[in-house]
């Protein structure tokens, strides 16, 4: 049987409730310190929560985030159920210096990215034509110190170069050409048109391979800007149409109009002169012909005396006009004959006998002695009264055979009669 006897030693000192403490109260300290340090981890880590609502599955960045914050999440659970064990400390260890590995290598890229969306804030705000190579930069861009294609574009500086392109090429004269009678028909409108008409412009923009020569400049632009290098899609289209606008508001078209004296259309002035020069011609024409007749008859006079002077179907040597003077109708004022000379102006117009008036008939024939008609040549006019003057009936009567008298018929030469 046990012997359960006490002894009693004056050096035995048992532990105070403070010592017994000191143990739990270290536990409890590295405890708090861990969770802590979990919370610490847990709270940076979960600034890239975001990515793993907006990148895809197959993201870089989302699956460094995801690896990095399922394992921390999972030391964590450990460490609150199971409380301080050598295997969550070592876990701990490790995930702090996965941090710097991991969570360090997207806090770098985020930087980098936000630098760059903080440039293009500000230069949209000056320009809200920007264009880039990539309008949805985002981390995985940015990773392991990568730099996206940050290539950028003014839109209105596209369009600027493409206004100046199509200005130079509206500068030539594309057609000059005669647009017809203007000015009353008297001149004709000499068009000249620099650069391109409004409808050649309509259809350049719905097709612009219908200039290509404009649509050579607007891939020259595009390469020379790089925009044709670095954009696509959308943007590549919306650089493309910028610089087709400004073409178009920069191809002026101009029209330039030059009245030319048309030499084929008079003007009515210039008719009643030629009028007048064809009326003066025609009666220095017909003085010619009186003075030409009036030549033959006396050298046929000549030629009758030097035959014998034969006065069988003799005809008047000389040419004369005989004047009514007032309207022959109600009675002239008088009947005057006299002799025509080459120098006077020839009253009237060619008419043959058959279609002169009876009464001038009647004087014919008393001069010709009732003479063969076609002897003779007559121009007559018809008496024309007026408010302020008048024109007096006359004919001219001239001998245009080669017979004739050797003596007019007897008139009484200056004397009137009725």
């Amino acid at each position: 049987m046990a012997d359960y006897s006490y002894v009693v030693s004056p050096t035995f000192n048992p532990f105070s409730m403070q010592e017994m403490l000191v143990p739990f109260t270290a536990y409890k300290d590295a405890y708090e310190k861990s969770e802590e340090q979990y919370d610490t981890l847990s709270q940076n880590a979960d600034k890239f929560k975001y990515l793993s609502d907006t990148l895809p599955e197959g993201s870089k960045a989302r699956q460094i985030y995801e690896g990095y914050a399922n394992d921390l999440r999972t030391q964590a659970e450990d460490l609150a159920h199971n409380g301080l064990t050598m295997g969550n400390r070592r876990a701990l260890t490790s995930l702090k210096r996965r941090y710097q590995g991991e969570i360090g290598r997207l806090l770098q890229a985020d930087e980098a990215m936000r630098e760059e969306k903080k440039l293009r804030r500000s230069l949209n705000a000056q320009d809200h034509s920007m264009l880039y190579a990539d309008d949805n930069l985002n981390i995985d861009n940015f990773l392991d110190g990568n730099t996206p294609n940050l290539y950028s574009v003014s839109g209105n500086e596209l369009y600027a170069r493409g206004a100046e392109a199509g200005k130079a090429a509206s500068a030539r004269v594309f057609n000059v050409g005669d647009r017809g009678a203007t000015l009353g028909g008297m001149f004709r409108d000499w068009v000249q048109q620099v650069g391109y008409s409004p409808e050649t412009i309509a259809a350049f923009q719905q097709n612009v391979a219908s200039l290509p020569e404009l649509n050579e400049m607007i891939d020259n632009i595009m390469n020379a800007s790089g925009a044709a290098q670095n954009l696509t899609g959308y943007n590549r289209g919306a650089a493309r149409q910028q610089i087709i606008n400004g073409m178009i508001n920069g191809a002026i078209y101009q029209e330039s109009h030059n009245p030319i004296r048309d030499p084929n259309v008079l003007s009515a002035a210039e008719k009643a002169q030629l009028d007048m020069q064809k009326e003066q011609l025609g009666l220095e024409k017909q003085k010619l012909q009186l003075s030409l007749l009036n030549t033959q008859a006396k050298a046929n006079k000549n030629n009758s005396k030097a035959a014998g002077g034969s006065n069988e179907d003799a005809v008047a040597k000389d040419a004369v006009t005989i004047t009514w003077k007032g309207n022959p109708k109600m009675g002239a004022e008088e009947i005057k004959t006299t002799r025509f000379k080459d120098d006077d102006d020839i009253k009237g117009t060619p008419i043959a006998y058959k279609d002169l008036p009876q009464h001038v008939k009647d004087k014919i024939d008393a001069y010709t002695n009732d003479g063969n008609e076609m002897d003779y040549t007559y121009y007559y006019q018809p008496f024309k009264g007026g408010f302020w003057s008048n024109d007096d009936e006359a004919i001219t009567i001239v001998p245009t055979t080669r017979r004739t008298k050797n003596n007019d018929p007897s008139l009484n030469w200056g004397e009137t009669g009725n």
